[in-house]
Formats: structure tokens, sequence, C-alpha cells
């Protein structure tokens, strides 16, 4: 009698996130509202007020309520309701107005050149699993952009010293061995990380800058939050920083002028 063998059922790294990040206990942990330093130093920079800004992955609201407290039209797209439920009484405690929707981020359905301002912090995008939708995300991003207008986005590097190198000796065993023999996630790319109970795709700054510059957009400032907020200039070395996010703020040519 021929035995039949089962395959261990893996979760796809898009059901990983919506697990991890629907649970009470996680967006409680979103629920404090309030910029980084970093943050407001580059919003008080780079944005005029009154200008609209979509803030992509907007969870409970960090960032889109003290955005709409600084006078912007705020819109904030996130995927799980669960987060979108505690920024709806947040915005009322708050006493502030932002238009939250449950989108998404890789199926957005705004018109060309909706916002003046993108922002996707909070290294959301290293949440993003796969090339063809890290592509698509950032296309979009572009397209819903007037011209002349900001892209900020966060992550880590896939280089910082001490911290991920150990993870890539182990991503190439996982997913060229194990997925080899049939006994590693069938979803998992090279880089994709499960950690903490979530899913991470680290990359290097050079490769978010090629693939930002690859669908249009220019450079404007590439730093560390520790150098942001201890007001030092960025150099190399950055690339490598294990500092807790690094930004990357991109704009949008006009190329009519």
């Amino acid at each position: 009698m021929k035995m039949k063998t089962h395959r261990k059922k893996f979760l796809t790294p898009v059901d990983v996130v919506r697990r991890e990040y629907s649970k009470p206990a996680t967006v409680h942990s979103f629920s404090k509202v309030g910029f980084w330093d970093a943050e407001e130093i580059l919003i008080d920079r780079y944005f005029n007020k009154g200008e609209s800004v979509i803030d992509i992955a907007c969870g409970a609201g960090r960032t889109a309520i003290p955005l709409a407290q600084k006078g912007f039209k705020v819109t904030g797209i996130d995927f799980l309701p669960e987060m979108l439920e505690t920024a709806h009484k947040l915005v009322q405690q708050y006493n502030v107005r932002v238009e939250f929707l449950l989108m998404d981020a890789i199926k957005m359905t705004f018109p060309d050149e909706s916002f003046h301002n993108v922002v996707f912090l909070y290294n959301s995008f290293e949440l993003i699993w796969g090339k063809a939708n890290r592509t698509k995300l950032l296309r979009d991003i572009y397209r819903i952009l007037k011209p002349e207008g900001y892209f900020f986005l966060t992550s880590r590097s896939s280089y910082a010293f001490g911290k991920r190198w150990i993870a890539w000796p182990w991503s190439i065993v996982r997913t060229c061995l194990l997925k080899a023999l049939r006994i590693g996630n069938p979803y998992l790319e090279l880089g994709d990380v499960f950690s903490r109970g979530t899913y991470h795709r680290y990359q290097s700054p050079f490769s978010i800058w090629k693939n930002l510059k690859k669908v249009g957009f220019v450079y404007e400032l590439f730093n560390s939050k520790g150098n942001l907020e201890q007001n030092k200039k960025p150099n190399f070395f950055t690339n490598f920083s294990a500092d807790k996010s690094l930004f990357f703020i991109a704009r949008k040519p006009d190329k009519n002028s």
C-alpha cells in the first residue's frame, strides 16, 4: 500500500504580515502618535503647508495625524482594517481631519498626479513581498505624485554592520537548498527573512536608489535617522549603517519645465 506524504503548508509573506500586524498587541504598539525628530526635520524642509500628502501603510495613524496637525491634506491607506479602526478613533481624539482608506499599497487606484507628496515610513517598504510588487508600487507612487513632488521612503540596510550579514548565508541555504529539497518555504526569495513573527525584505541602499531612478525619480537626500537628528552629513559608510531607519528622499521632476 502506497503511503501518502503531506508537505507542510507554508504561509505566504503577505499572510505572515497580515497575521502579525492585525494582532491587538501589534496594533496597540503602533497607536502612539507623533513624528520622529528626523521625520519632522525633513517634512518641515521639503513640504509646503496646505499640500496634499498620502501616507502609505499608515497603520494606526502615527504620522498621518501629526501631518494633519501641521495643516496638510492627508490621506492614509492601509490594508489592515484593525489598524484603520484604531486610526479612526485617534483622529476623533486629536480632532483632526484625515481620510483613511482600506487599500493595498500594491493595488492603488488613485488618478494620476493626485498628491503633492508621498510618505512610506517606518520601514514598511520591507514588508512588500516580491520584486514585481515592489516595482509596481514604485511606479504607482511615481504616477500618483504631482510633478516636483517628494517621496519619502525609509528602510534598513541589508549591509548593516553586525546586524544582517549572518542572514545572507542562511537565506542562500534556505532558498536554494531547502527549497530544492522541498522542505523550505516555496514563497521566499533570496534575501527574504522571517523574523520576530513577521516578514522583511532587507535591501541595499544602492538597490533602492537604482529602482527609484529606474521609474523616473531623481535624488534629493539620503541619510540615517541618527545623522539627521544630530545634524550630521551622510558619507559612504551610511550605506552600511545599522540605524533604525535610512531615509531616501526622491523627487518627481517636471518634464515640461
